[in-house]
Formats: structure tokens, C-alpha cells, sequence
């Protein structure tokens, strides 16, 4: 996986913790559906200004999404040694 993925499916996570559809989470953020759904995807690189955005919405804190993103790279490393 890539980072884009990695970053994601950790967004991917809290949206769907939420129980939101993609598209209303957007709206909520102030994006485009499409936008959202690339950045969850990891086709598209999130800007910091998007991430942080994205972050607060889920009352967290992009350092935490790339925290997390960290763990989860990590976990995948050991795992295929």
C-alpha cells in the first residue's frame, strides 16, 4: 500500500464509524464527494489544509490520522517479515 492508501482508509475508518455515507460526510466538510471519495481511495495526495479539515470534522487531529497512518504501515511491515 502507499502512504494516499494508508491516509485513506484510516479517513475511511472514521467516516464509517460515523455511519455516514461519502457523500453526506463531503457535505458536511465542505467537499466534493469525489474529492473525498480519491483522498479514501489514496488516488489522490490530501493537502494539509484538506486533511485538517477532514480531521476536525472528526474531532481529531491530522497529526493522529498520520499517527495512526504510522501504525498501521508499521503493523504491515512486521506482518509480511
Amino acid at each position: 500500500m502507499t502512504i494516499n492508501e494508508y491516509i485513506g482508509s484510516r479517513i475511511r475508518e472514521l467516516r464509517e464509524k460515523k455511519g455516514l455515507s461519502i457523500r453526506s460526510a463531503a457535505a458536511e466538510i465542505g467537499m466534493n464527494w469525489s474529492t473525498l471519495h480519491n483522498y479514501e481511495d489514496g488516488r489522490r495526495s490530501i493537502p494539509l489544509d484538506a486533511l485538517n479539515r477532514i480531521a476536525r470534522y472528526y474531532n481529531a487531529s491530522a497529526g493522529e490520522i498520520l499517527s495512526d497512518t504510522l501504525d498501521l504501515m508499521n503493523k504491515d511491515e512486521l506482518e509480511d517479515a
